[in-house]
């Protein structure tokens, strides 16, 4: 099932097949929230906080992610999603193959209020993705930040994007 993400990230899979894919994510998680070692590197390096058991080995993917707090696979790339923060807005990026990040869509490209940090979940299915976050132009409670579910087409983002459910408790509830 997975057998398209080993060929196109070798990296990310670990050299056992006991929990292969459980480990490959944790192991993602962790470097695409490593900070930029250096402007000038050439190759990501793994991040000097985690360690890594005898008879396996990892490979950072990329680095300078702002705050990561989930991850999706479509196709042959890896999106995934930032909290943001008071200088940089919430935002769903691209990481390719090569690890080259494009950002795809932002909280400033959108309508203001709807799309709100903290991006929390990002998963791809049946050709759409579908975000969890928050959103503060809900007609329900304006002004008050919800949770929220939207969804968008990775060929336009923007474009495609709207919200099917609102209004869920986001305060810690």
């Amino acid at each position: 099932m997975f057998e398209n993400y080993r060929k196109t990230f070798p990296a990310l899979f670990v050299s056992r097949s006991c929990g292969t894919f459980v480990a490959a994510l944790m192991i993602a998680l962790l470097l695409v929230s490593v900070p930029v070692a250096s402007a000038l590197a050439q190759t990501p390096q793994p991040p000097s906080n985690v360690t890594v058991l005898p008879g396996y080995s990892i490979t950072a993917v990329t680095t300078g992610l702002n705050f990561p707090t989930a991850m999706t696979f479509y196709r042959d790339t890896i999106w995934v999603t930032e909290e943001g923060t008071a200088t940089s807005p919430p935002a769903v990026k691209q990481i390719d193959k090569k690890g080259n990040v494009t950002t795809m869509l932002t909280a400033t490209m959108l309508p203001a209020g709807t799309m709100v940090s903290p991006l929390t979940g990002i998963v791809f299915d049946r050709g759409w993705f579908w975000l969890i976050h928050r959103q503060t132009n809900s007609t329900n409670a304006p002004g008050v930040p919800v949770g929220a579910i939207s969804l968008f087409r990775p060929n336009d983002p923007v474009g495609t994007f709207q919200t099917l459910i609102a209004g869920f408790p986001s305060f810690g509830d």
